[in-house]
């Protein structure tokens, strides 16, 4: 009997469940659709007719209840625990209800709901003010566990839970926490959405569906948890918004051309693609030349959201080449694709780019400057755009990213994109621009110093953009009218700065200006920076008309010396007071001494005040470019003055990048640089800027062999050449270089040449010659070369490799002495390879596959020495405790990450301070 009555009440809830009043509106027709109208944000019904459907369904269910346990009688029986146990009786038949249902002394009842958070079973509370309690009584625990389905306590589902809540505080109201609850076949949440027009309270259900896909629960079917975040972003209204974002971005960079350089705000023709050379961090395994449109294409490739690893792409490439153009098109044109398939189709599985610009953010957090970003979606903050970053929604395009960390050098090059990326967690993509592999290998020193400090998992890319080709620039020139015969006027240097999209715009609105003539004289940057100045000079026109307050030579050297002020600090900005300063310097006299002079500086460069306060402006230069020259005319006015003090001051306050450098050298002449690079104390005198010295002697040598076209006769000591050192067609006798680091070494073409390396490791070494004849070569640490290539077809990569080529090709080699060094195991030879290619990489963990070879295909020197040595490699780390491998969450087959505990570098050096990593190298010799 009691089985009966039971099965007849479910069979009638139900039905009533499912079916509903048919004449009600479609959100209110049944339980169902009523839960789903609320559960994600629908307003709570308030019209008399759907509060009596409403009130009907509800009471249809009670009727059927009723009806069941009409004829019942029921008995509460007191145990010695506080939850009495009752039982509804038929009868002689009895139905215990206990451990579903649960009586307290206190006469209040329990009804079994789901599995708590924390892990416990779950009570609905009636008479009280807890919705859901968890009691603490074993037995209950005990009962229940047979009665119940069991749980789901695969890693997968732990993590898409923690996932979920993290994202939905991406969208929550601030101080509010996104409340977790069991479901059968997955969970919920119940949270408050920030809007723009207050708060929505929203309960939202997941799952794990057909191969662990996530999902949400839409209102009639389970859709892709992507579909769900999309919708929470209002995905049509933000790629609208980001489109005209970047239309007035674009607008902006045409007008401050116009307002600076006087070129027109449509430019004639839309500037050419650029293309890029994309390799690993290292500079290895180059990819051909390929446009930026098909580097976008293998970001969106690298988009799988639970790949294990952030992958951030850095462009790099000098000031002019176009940079900030690329990532502007690149991200108005996916959202303008974006809007238009979801206009056409309903919807669009492409994600859009966030473009921030670091200009003007100088020392903020990136967090503020994203933020700033996406205040004009008004349904988006920081946190929203990392949940969409985490889950392959967006990516995140960073310009000028060595802007936002302040200019005076970078001691953290690392620190302020740390925080963003640890809460990526291994997910998604974020693109970098920076101006110089200056910054490259700081924020490489940066983040081998963060592994155990806990560096987040990041795969790195390089895409450098390349010059125009000479058809390029050829073709653009062609389309605004400028003859050939224009182009061959210009200098050998002239023309090679066409090569940058910046420079071959200025030549062409030279020539449409003068209406073709030539530059008289006056080199391309010249001429472009005599235009700068004679623009700003008209700003400083006297009260009574008569002249300007500034001649053109004083206002560049104003300019000059506030170039060499802002080189100094930590920002690309100068104060009024620096202003006025400089100004009182190149007129040697006081600023009174000039009527109106103080009151007219503010207007130079778009100088604006804050709340029209003029002593909180800020100065700088339009465009990074005019820095640069600037601060060339600065540094070389000491050299011509020989004020070798005042030239080593500057030398050691910021890096200077190349447009800088070859200004110099072109305006002092390689002579009397050369002369004053020789002169000068070592860099390690220099205490705390050793690294700027380094780098900018580097710089500075690379510059004046190039334009002598001969490596000098006196010994080049102390020199990090950051750059390519290019010596095929450079005379080379008697070439020395002593305590210098070189990335990239082009050898010299020909016979008879000599080069001699004194404690001078060398990363990247090669020759264009064929069969080349590398005697001349002296003094190598083969142990420090992680690429060799020579023609036609010797490839080296191997430390074993590497010293064999040098050696068949004459070259002395000095740190392989079998006496002083005896010979390594093959596992040690390749265990300093591994943790060689993880050290120039800049990370400190692979993805690995459940048999511990490497997931991702870009990852072939993992296998450089075969799978068992590599296996071998992560299992002695992992018994020396430097390294761990650990399961995470991943799309696709299994994975698991080698997480390492210690630096890379610090375990390959290996000094003896550490017991631990002295054990691990020791073991490696004992293995076979």
């Amino acid at each position: 009997m009691p089985q009966a009555l039971v099965a007849r009440a479910v069979s009638r809830s139900l039905a009533l469940y499912d079916l509903g009043d048919p004449s009600a509106p479609p959100e209110f027709r049944n339980v169902k659709r009523l839960r789903d109208h609320i559960s994600h944000g629908g307003p709570l019904p308030t019209g008399h007719a759907e509060s009596a459907t409403l009130d009907s369904l509800v009471s249809g269910i009670a009727e059927a209840v009723t009806e069941c346990l009409d004829s019942a009688t029921l008995r509460v029986e007191a145990v010695n625990s506080d939850a009495q146990r009752p039982v509804f009786s038929w009868g002689q038949e009895e139905v215990p209800m206990w451990p579903l249902v649960f009586v307290t002394q206190a006469a209040t009842w329990h009804l079994y709901s789901r599995s708590a958070h924390g892990g416990g079973p779950g009570y609905m509370c009636f008479d009280t003010r807890d919705a859901i309690r968890v009691p603490s009584d074993e037995s209950l625990v005990v009962a229940l566990d047979p009665l119940l389905k069991p749980r789901r306590t695969d890693r997968t589902l732990r993590d898409f839970v923690e996932d979920a809540g993290r994202d939905l505080k991406g969208f929550a109201e601030e101080d509010t926490e996104p409340l977790y609850a069991e479901r059968e076949h997955g969970f919920e949440y119940c949270w408050d959405k920030a809007t723009s027009d207050g708060t929505m309270q929203r309960r939202d259900y997941f799952r794990l569906g057909p191969d662990n896909t996530r999902e949400w629960q839409d209102e009639d079917c389970w859709v892709p948890y992507s579909r769900y975040l999309r919708k929470l972003a209002n995905w049509q209204v933000v790629a609208t918004r980001f489109r005209q974002r970047m239309e007035q971005m674009e607008t902006r960079l045409a007008q401050d051309e116009h307002e600076t350089l006087g070129w027109p705000n449509e430019p004639q023709h839309s500037t050419r693609m650029a293309r890029v050379v994309v390799s690993d961090m290292d500079g290895s395994r180059k990819q051909p030349e390929c446009s930026f449109a098909d580097l976008v294409d293998s970001v969106d490739k690298d988009l799988q959201a639970n790949r294990g690893q952030t992958q951030v792409v850095f462009i790099n490439g000098e000031a002019g080449i176009g940079k900030t153009r690329a990532m502007v098109d690149a991200a108005r044109s996916r959202a303008r694709q974006v809007e238009q398939e979801i206009h056409e189709k309903g919807s669009c599985d492409l994600p859009l780019f966030l473009y921030v610009r670091s200009t003007g953010h100088v020392l903020d957090s990136l967090t503020t400057v994203v933020n700033g970003a996406v205040t004009a979606t008004r349904n988006l903050t920081d946190g929203g755009v990392k949940a969409l970053c985490r889950n392959g929604l967006m990516i995140l395009l960073i310009d000028g990213f060595d802007e936002l960390l302040g200019g005076a050098g970078y001691s953290d090059a690392l620190g302020s994109l740390r925080p963003w990326l640890s809460e990526l967690g291994g997910r998604g993509v974020v693109v970098v621009s920076a101006r110089s592999s200056y910054y490259m290998g700081q924020y490489r020193a940066s983040a081998e110093r963060a592994t155990e400090q806990g560096m987040p998992f990041v795969q790195h890319r390089i895409a450098e953009v390349q010059r125009w080709r000479r058809q390029d620039t050829a073709a653009f020139l062609a389309d605004y009218g400028v003859p050939a015969s224009a182009i061959e006027t210009l200098s050998p240097q002239d023309r090679e700065l066409l090569g940058l999209p910046f420079f071959a715009r200025a030549f062409a609105e030279i020539q449409r200006g003068d209406s073709g003539t030539s530059l008289q004289n006056n080199s391309l940057t010249q001429q472009l920076l005599s235009q700068y100045v004679a623009r700003e000079e008209r700003k400083l026109a006297a009260e009574d008309g008569n002249g300007a307050l500034l001649d053109r030579g004083e206002l560049n050297r104003v300019f000059e010396l506030v170039a060499e002020t802002m080189a100094g600090n930590e920002e690309r900005e100068a104060a009024v007071s620096d202003l006025e300063d400089a100004a009182e310097q190149a007129i040697v006299a006081e600023l009174s001494s000039r009527k109106g002079l103080q009151k007219r500086l503010p207007v130079l460069c778009g100088l604006t005040g804050i709340s029209g306060d003029a002593s909180s402006s800020r100065f700088q230069f339009q465009h990074e470019l005019f820095f640069d020259q600037f601060l060339a005319g600065a540094i070389g006015h000491y050299l011509r003055e020989g004020q070798l003090h005042q030239f080593e001051r500057m030398l050691k306050e910021s890096h200077w990048r190349s447009a800088t450098v070859v200004r110099i050298v072109a305006a002092v002449g390689p002579e009397v640089t050369s002369a004053a690079l020789a002169g000068l104390r070592t860099p390690t005198d220099f205490a705390g800027s050793a690294q700027v010295v380094s780098t900018n002697l580097g710089a500075l040598w690379t510059a004046v062999i190039r334009a002598t076209g001969r490596m000098p006769d006196t010994d080049i000591a102390g020199a990090v050449f950051s750059e390519e050192l290019d010596l095929s067609l450079i005379d080379c006798p008697n070439g020395r270089l002593i305590n210098c680091e070189v990335d990239s070494l082009v050898l010299p073409s020909g016979k008879g040449w000599k080069l001699s390396l004194q404690s001078t490791p060398i990363k990247h070494m090669r020759s264009d010659q064929p069969s080349p004849d590398l005697s001349g070569l002296r003094g190598v640490l083969h142990k420090s070369l992680a690429q060799l290539l020579l023609r036609p077809e010797t490839f080296a990569d191997r430390t074993d490799d590497v010293l064999k080529a040098l050696r068949t090709h004459g070259v002395h080699v000095v740190d392989a002495d079998p006496e002083l060094q005896p010979e390594l195991s093959a596992l040690t030879q390749a265990s300093l390879y591994y943790l060689g290619c993880l050290s120039r990489r800049a990370e400190h963990a692979v993805v690995l596959r459940h048999d511990n070879t490497p997931e991702d295909s870009r990852l072939t020197w993992a296998l450089t020495y075969g799978a068992p040595s590599w296996r071998k490699f992560i299992k002695a780390l992992t018994d020396a405790s430097l390294a761990v491998v650990e399961p995470f969450s991943a799309s696709g087959e299994r994975k698991q990450r080698l997480r390492l505990k210690v630096n890379a570098s610090t375990l390959r050096v290996s000094d003896g301070t550490r017991s631990d990593i002295t054990e691990f190298w020791r073991s490696l010799e004992g293995r076979k």
